[in-house]
Order: C-alpha cells, then sequence, then structure tokens
C-alpha cells in the first residue's frame, strides 16, 4: 500500500498532548482507520513539542519541512475537522494559507491532495475566500455535512461529496473490553460554547450515563476552563476537568488523560486530583 501523508489542525503542546483534544482524536481516527486499511501513514505536526499520546505524528518546520513531507508522501488527505474556514480573521495566515500552500506542494510535486470529512464554515472575507479556492482548485472535497457542501460549492469546489465525520471512524475502535467498561458522559467543550450549557442539558445526560464530564477543548497554556458558566448547573455528578499542562503534568498522566477521553479508561489523572476544579472541588 502507499503512503499517506494526513494534514489537519491538529498540534502539539510544548507538554506533548493535543493542543486541542477534538483535532487530535479527529487525526487520530483518521490514522487508524488508514492503518487497519495497510497503508503507512504519517501525520504533519507543527506543534511545540513531540506527542506522546494517540498516534504518533511527524514533526514538520515551516514551508521547508512540509514540501518534504508532501514529496515523501503518495497521497495527501486534508481533514478531519473545520479545516475550509477564517481562522485568523485578518491577514493572509490561518488554514486558508496553510491548505493553499500545501495544495500547490503537491501540484508541483506531482501528488494526489484529497479533503476528507472537513466542515466548512462560511467565509466572507475576501483574501480567505481566495486563498482557499486555490486549495481546493481541482480537488475533490469530501465534506462531513450538507451547509459544509454547499458553502464548499459555493468557496467554487468542483468536487463536492457528501461523506461524514472522521470522528465515526473511531466507533468501531471504541468497542469491545473498553466499551464495555466505559461508564459516564465525558464532553470536551470549547470555551465559546460553555454558556451554552444548561442544568435542564446536563440532568438531562445524567439521566442518560450517569455521571458526567467536562473537558477543556483548547489545551494551550494561555487557555483557561470556563468554570464560572458551568459550574451555575453543577449537579452532584458533574466533574470538570481542566488541561494538563507544564512541568507537573508527567507523560503518563498526559496518557491517562488521553485514554480516559477516548473512552478506554475513566480515570482522574494524579496532577489533577488537587485542582479546585477536580472530582473533589467545584471551582
Amino acid at each position: 500500500m502507499g503512503k499517506i501523508l494526513i494534514l489537519s489542525a491538529d498540534r502539539s503542546t510544548a507538554s506533548g498532548s493535543a493542543s486541542n483534544l477534538g483535532d487530535g482524536l479527529l487525526t487520530d481516527a483518521l490514522i487508524t482507520a488508514l492503518h487497519a486499511h495497510g497503508h503507512a501513514v504519517a501525520a504533519v505536526d507543527f506543534g511545540e513539542g513531540s506527542r506522546k499520546t494517540g498516534e504518533a505524528r511527524l514533526p514538520v518546520r515551516g514551508v521547508v519541512g512540509l514540501s518534504r513531507a508532501v514529496r515523501s508522501a503518495d497521497l495527501v488527505i486534508i481533514g478531519g475537522g473545520t479545516m475550509l474556514q477564517d481562522d485568523v480573521g485578518r491577514g493572509w495566515g490561518g488554514l486558508p494559507r496553510l491548505c493553499a500552500v500545501t495544495s500547490l506542494i503537491a501540484h508541483l510535486a506531482g501528488r494526489e491532495l484529497a479533503y476528507f470529512g472537513v466542515g466548512c464554515d462560511p467565509v466572507p472575507r475576501v483574501l480567505a475566500r481566495v486563498l482557499l479556492r486555490v486549495a481546493t482548485w481541482s480537488r475533490t472535497i469530501w465534506v462531513r455535512d450538507r451547509d459544509s457542501a454547499r458553502r464548499a460549492a459555493d468557496l467554487g469546489g468542483r468536487d463536492v461529496r457528501l461523506a461524514a465525520d472522521a470522528c465515526l471512524l473511531a466507533v468501531g475502535a471504541a468497542s469491545g473490553h473498553a466499551a464495555a467498561s466505559r461508564r459516564g458522559a465525558v464532553i470536551c467543550i470549547a470555551h465559546g460554547d460553555a454558556d451554552l450549557v444548561t442544568a435542564d442539558a446536563v440532568s438531562a445526560l445524567q439521566e442518560r450515563f450517569g455521571r458526567v464530564s467536562f473537558v477543556q477543548m483548547d489545551q494551550r497554556p494561555d487557555q483557561e476552563m470556563p468554570s464560572a458558566s458551568l459550574t451555575r448547573c453543577w449537579p452532584c455528578s458533574m466533574t470538570l476537568v481542566p488541561s494538563c499542562r507544564g512541568s507537573s503534568c508527567s507523560s503518563s498522566s498526559a496518557r491517562s488523560r488521553w485514554y480516559w477521553l477516548r473512552g478506554c479508561t475513566l480515570c482522574i489523572p494524579e496532577c489533577w486530583s488537587e485542582h479546585p476544579w477536580g472530582p473533589s472541588g467545584r471551582g
């Protein structure tokens, strides 16, 4: 089988965990599924550290490193996650530039490139739209929902097809013994969505799953768990789990958190146990 290179928004923190848990899980799901079909897979990582959780990553630095990675592969897949968006909102950086540069490198190197399981947000800014038009020109775009299909076509995508979210690739991997041993619900929440959580919603989850744990989506050092928004609807069976970062977080505790999040176990790593948002506190 050929070698496949995956490009996503996933990055490693200095401590070796995913900077965004959602992007990390989506990338892991795609890597695992491709491995299961006999492909050699590498996933680009522009982050600060070396990944210590989940599937291995390929550290890449700058355009030169990206070019080498693309030329070493037979196929480049951009996905999953919302890769078609104006994430920075100014200038010509962010995901539009990354996708456009990667697509151009693949074109010059004679490598196939496609998008899989991606989302597409509204992109009103002209420069970002131009970059995404370049990024998707003559490429097959497998999107994860109908709204993304419509928006991708509006950006100029000529071959837009409806697939599904890449997270669904992980369903089979989460079965068996791990599924039998799981208990409770783990909600990976973005900071901006915390105010949308209601006591009724948490109670409904509690009735269905028992214990409910909220995990911070963004693991970057400058991002803090929105505890004030969530503790107003705190039931006795709900836990707020902060990010694990810095020297106090060992690689073993990072792995423990990662596999807990993936549903293989349900444990609170030692470095969280004394945190006021942890299982013994209420933030």
